[in-house]
């Protein structure tokens, strides 16, 4: 994870679902932290989370712009009893 930076930044909205003993720790431990990209955050989540892309019964972790996240949550797409939910930035370059 990169520290602060004067460069333009995307907040990234983390929604990672219940099933993961962990993810309100992970969740805790990304809020507000500056990534290269998505490449690099997928991979902190992959590792922190131990995510096996093999387990089609446990959902993954869920992305969105804010824009989009606000979206979901005001229609009510989104099953905010199924996530834990941060945020993080992503360094535009």
């Amino acid at each position: 994870m990169s520290q602060t930076t004067d460069n333009p930044v995307e907040i990234l909205m983390v929604c990672i679902p219940v099933d993961y003993t962990n993810a309100r720790a992970v969740c805790n431990n990304i809020e507000n932290g500056e990534y290269k990209s998505m490449v690099e955050l997928r991979s902190q989540l992959d590792k922190d989370l131990g995510v096996d892309y093999e387990d089609e019964e446990t959902d993954k972790p869920v992305f969105f712009s804010l824009t989009d996240y606000m979206e979901e949550a005001n229609d009510q797409y989104l099953n905010h009893e199924n996530y834990f939910i941060s945020y993080v930035k992503i360094i535009k370059k």
